[in-house]
Protein backbone atom coordinates (compact mmCIF):
# COMPACT_ATOMS: atom_id res chain seq x y z
CA UNK A 1 0.00 0.00 0.00
CA UNK A 2 2.55 2.77 0.55
CA UNK A 3 4.06 1.65 -2.93
CA UNK A 4 0.92 2.78 -4.15
CA UNK A 5 0.72 5.86 -2.16
CA UNK A 6 4.05 7.03 -2.85
CA UNK A 7 3.44 6.33 -6.94
CA UNK A 8 0.50 8.63 -6.40
CA UNK A 9 1.97 10.97 -4.78
CA UNK A 10 4.94 11.20 -7.22
CA UNK A 11 2.42 11.34 -10.19
CA UNK A 12 0.15 13.95 -8.86
CA UNK A 13 3.65 16.14 -8.10
CA UNK A 14 4.64 15.87 -11.54
CA UNK A 15 1.46 16.15 -13.21
CA UNK A 16 1.31 19.83 -10.63
CA UNK A 17 4.24 21.28 -12.03
CA UNK A 18 3.90 20.55 -15.90
CA UNK A 19 0.42 22.26 -15.12
CA UNK A 20 2.78 25.23 -12.98
CA UNK A 21 5.54 25.82 -15.12
CA UNK A 22 4.52 24.94 -18.40
CA UNK A 23 1.75 28.22 -18.87
CA UNK A 24 4.50 30.33 -17.75
CA UNK A 25 6.96 29.37 -20.52
CA UNK A 26 4.32 30.01 -22.94
CA UNK A 27 3.68 33.31 -22.01
CA UNK A 28 7.22 34.18 -21.88
CA UNK A 29 7.66 33.15 -25.06
CA UNK A 30 4.73 35.11 -26.34
CA UNK A 31 6.02 38.21 -24.77
CA UNK A 32 9.18 37.92 -26.52
CA UNK A 33 7.26 37.69 -29.83
CA UNK A 34 5.53 40.71 -29.01
CA UNK A 35 8.78 42.33 -28.25
CA UNK A 36 10.22 41.19 -31.21
CA UNK A 37 7.16 42.27 -33.48
CA UNK A 38 7.42 46.07 -31.41
CA UNK A 39 10.86 46.23 -32.81
CA UNK A 40 10.45 45.08 -36.04
CA UNK A 41 7.59 47.45 -36.32
CA UNK A 42 10.02 50.24 -35.19
CA UNK A 43 12.90 49.59 -37.95
CA UNK A 44 10.01 49.38 -40.80
CA UNK A 45 9.43 52.61 -39.60
CA UNK A 46 12.81 54.31 -39.25
CA UNK A 47 13.33 52.36 -43.03
CA UNK A 48 10.08 54.14 -44.21
CA UNK A 49 11.21 57.66 -42.92
CA UNK A 50 14.67 57.37 -43.35
CA UNK A 51 14.31 57.25 -47.16
CA UNK A 52 11.53 59.68 -47.08
CA UNK A 53 13.41 62.22 -45.32
CA UNK A 54 16.71 61.69 -47.57
CA UNK A 55 14.47 62.08 -50.83
CA UNK A 56 13.04 64.96 -49.35
CA UNK A 57 16.95 66.25 -48.60
CA UNK A 58 18.15 65.90 -52.30
CA UNK A 59 15.30 67.87 -53.27
CA UNK A 60 12.88 65.38 -54.35
CA UNK A 61 8.82 66.72 -54.13
CA UNK A 62 6.59 65.44 -51.21
CA UNK A 63 4.53 62.98 -53.66
CA UNK A 64 7.81 61.70 -55.09
CA UNK A 65 9.67 61.28 -52.01
CA UNK A 66 6.57 59.09 -50.57
CA UNK A 67 5.91 56.81 -53.51
CA UNK A 68 9.43 56.16 -53.38
CA UNK A 69 9.49 55.48 -49.41
CA UNK A 70 6.39 53.29 -49.74
CA UNK A 71 7.87 51.66 -53.03
CA UNK A 72 11.21 50.86 -51.44
CA UNK A 73 9.49 49.30 -48.51
CA UNK A 74 6.72 47.73 -50.16
CA UNK A 75 8.18 44.05 -49.94
CA UNK A 76 10.51 42.74 -47.10
CA UNK A 77 12.45 40.70 -49.55
CA UNK A 78 13.61 43.98 -51.37
CA UNK A 79 14.80 45.79 -48.02
CA UNK A 80 17.71 45.05 -46.64
CA UNK A 81 17.12 46.26 -43.07
CA UNK A 82 14.53 43.66 -43.00
CA UNK A 83 16.74 40.41 -44.12
CA UNK A 84 17.73 39.63 -40.98
CA UNK A 85 14.28 39.13 -39.67
CA UNK A 86 13.33 37.07 -42.65
CA UNK A 87 16.43 34.91 -42.07
CA UNK A 88 15.28 34.31 -38.22
CA UNK A 89 11.56 34.28 -38.28
CA UNK A 90 10.39 34.06 -42.02
CA UNK A 91 7.48 36.10 -42.24
CA UNK A 92 5.69 34.84 -38.87
CA UNK A 93 6.67 38.13 -37.12
CA UNK A 94 6.28 40.05 -40.29
CA UNK A 95 2.58 39.08 -40.33
CA UNK A 96 2.35 40.21 -36.75
CA UNK A 97 3.16 43.57 -37.87
CA UNK A 98 0.30 46.13 -36.89
CA UNK A 99 0.32 48.53 -40.04
CA UNK A 100 -1.26 51.60 -37.86
CA UNK A 101 1.50 51.30 -34.98
CA UNK A 102 3.93 51.44 -38.21
CA UNK A 103 2.24 54.58 -39.26
CA UNK A 104 2.30 56.66 -36.22
CA UNK A 105 6.13 55.44 -36.06
CA UNK A 106 6.39 56.62 -39.23
CA UNK A 107 5.13 59.91 -38.52
CA UNK A 108 6.89 60.92 -35.35
CA UNK A 109 10.07 59.74 -36.96
CA UNK A 110 9.86 62.22 -40.36
CA UNK A 111 8.45 65.01 -38.32
CA UNK A 112 11.65 64.75 -35.95
CA UNK A 113 14.02 64.56 -38.62
CA UNK A 114 12.65 66.04 -41.41
CA UNK A 115 9.28 67.92 -40.43
CA UNK A 116 11.15 71.19 -40.53
CA UNK A 117 11.85 71.03 -44.65
CA UNK A 118 8.35 69.82 -44.78
CA UNK A 119 6.63 72.61 -42.92
CA UNK A 120 5.35 70.46 -40.57
CA UNK A 121 6.06 70.14 -36.65
CA UNK A 122 4.64 69.39 -33.69
CA UNK A 123 1.49 66.64 -32.72
CA UNK A 124 -0.57 68.57 -35.28
CA UNK A 125 2.80 67.67 -37.85
CA UNK A 126 2.25 64.02 -36.74
CA UNK A 127 -1.73 64.08 -37.41
CA UNK A 128 -0.95 65.94 -40.91
CA UNK A 129 2.17 63.52 -42.12
CA UNK A 130 -0.26 60.59 -41.07
CA UNK A 131 -2.75 61.35 -42.58
CA UNK A 132 -0.79 61.82 -45.84
CA UNK A 133 1.10 59.13 -45.07
CA UNK A 134 -1.87 56.66 -44.50
CA UNK A 135 -3.91 57.91 -48.38
CA UNK A 136 -0.54 57.33 -50.34
CA UNK A 137 -0.04 54.15 -48.49
CA UNK A 138 -3.38 52.81 -49.09
CA UNK A 139 -4.00 53.95 -52.96
CA UNK A 140 -0.25 51.81 -53.63
CA UNK A 141 -2.13 48.86 -52.06
CA UNK A 142 -5.38 48.82 -54.72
Amino acid sequence: MTLRKTLLSTFIIIILTIHIFIPNRAIALEADQQSAVYKLEKKIAKSYASKYCNAIAIGVSQEGAIKLAISENSEASFNPSLWSELLFSGKENLNLVNEERVADEVSEEVIKNCGGAIGLNGRKGVEEFKDYFNSKYISTKK
